[in-house]
């Protein structure tokens, strides 16, 4: 019988090609967690742009907070499990289990790395005049969340819905990370750190399903994946979450430069914040998007073992 071995190679090639970007994803967020750990809450500069932030939400009035704090209430446990159903029913339904369990891992990995470095990473007090609150904040949950269901998703939905999945997961992750800064239920770190906590728990648990074969991939043809509106939108996406961090971290520079620093500083260093907070979720989840690129599930392998079939992943 004939092979083609151009073929039998694709799903190989795919697992490694994955496992490969992971690792580097999983060491960049890994870094990025640390750096912005140390540089934003161990740090007295650190520490006065975000608390002035914090400041400055006062100045967008109550109903914006009202807004944000209502929308961000709405992630709660009950929801948390839903959506976690709703990940592991799409890789059931896909007859992958295995995938399905990969997705509600990666859910609830997040918050299993989350919450015990919230407890642990302490915010010293080097500062006591803007009275902003000490308790520790780092990393944010609700940010966390967001961002483990996007990357779940991006998982375990098929190749052809991963792109409207992607942009509208992306654009909703985005819109929790920036609430939690206007609503004041968290600083611009936390929301950094919650979404490297949650890129980095994701590339992990794939690099542990793919290595030990639950889950196998393999390149698609180009023919297959590509599609001028999802290219144009994960551009369009990159480009404006570039532009956005640029413009960020010119609005707080110039807070930065005036002193002293007053009200109007403060306004703008909780522009700066909002503004970074989004751009920094979008090239996260961007990032994590990127490790799929051309890759999908290699084809289930029938053998049999002991005169039964037995269906691998």
């Amino acid at each position: 019988m004939h092979h083609d071995h151009r073929n039998a190679d694709y799903p190989v090639n795919g697992s490694v090609r994955a496992v490969v970007r992971w690792v580097l994803l999983l060491v960049v967020a890994a870094a990025v967690c640390a750096a912005t750990y140390y540089l934003m809450v161990r740090t007295e500069r650190g520490q006065i742009i975000e608390d002035y932030a914090l400041s400055g939400a006062d100045q967008i009035g109550n109903n914006a907070q009202l807004r944000a704090s209502d929308f961000l209430s709405q992630i709660t446990t009950g929801s948390l499990i839903i959506t976690t159903i709703v990940v592991a029913a799409i890789g059931l339904v896909r007859g992958r289990p295995l995938l399905a369990l990969a997705g509600v891992v990666i859910v609830i990995g997040g918050q299993i790395v989350a919450q015990p470095l919230k407890e642990e990473l302490t915010r010293p007090f080097l500062l006591t005049a803007t009275g902003a609150p000490g308790h520790n904040s780092f990393p944010s949950g609700h940010s966390a969340i967001a961002a483990s269901i996007v990357c779940a998703l991006l998982v375990v939905v098929p190749f052809r819905l991963r792109g409207i999945v992607g942009v509208l997961g992306v654009v909703a992750a985005t819109a929790i990370s920036t609430y939690t800064v206007v609503a004041k239920w968290h600083r611009l770190s936390d929301t950094v750190g919650a979404n490297a906590v949650a890129v980095g728990v994701a590339c992990l648990v794939m690099i542990m399903f793919t290595a030990c074969g639950a889950i196998r991939l393999r390149v698609v043809a180009d023919e297959i994946g590509s599609t001028a509106l999802r290219n144009a939108a994960v551009v369009a996406l990159a480009a404006g979450a570039m532009t956005v961090s640029a413009a960020g971290v010119m609005v707080i520079a110039d807070g930065w430069n005036r002193t002293p620093l007053d009200w109007a500083s403060s306004d703008r260093f909780l522009l700066g914040s909002q503004l970074l907070a989004a751009a920094t979720t979008v090239l996260m989840l961007l990032a994590f998007w990127a490790t799929l690129y051309r890759l999908d599930l290699a084809p289930r392998q029938r053998a049999s073992v002991g005169g039964r079939t037995v269906v691998r992943v």
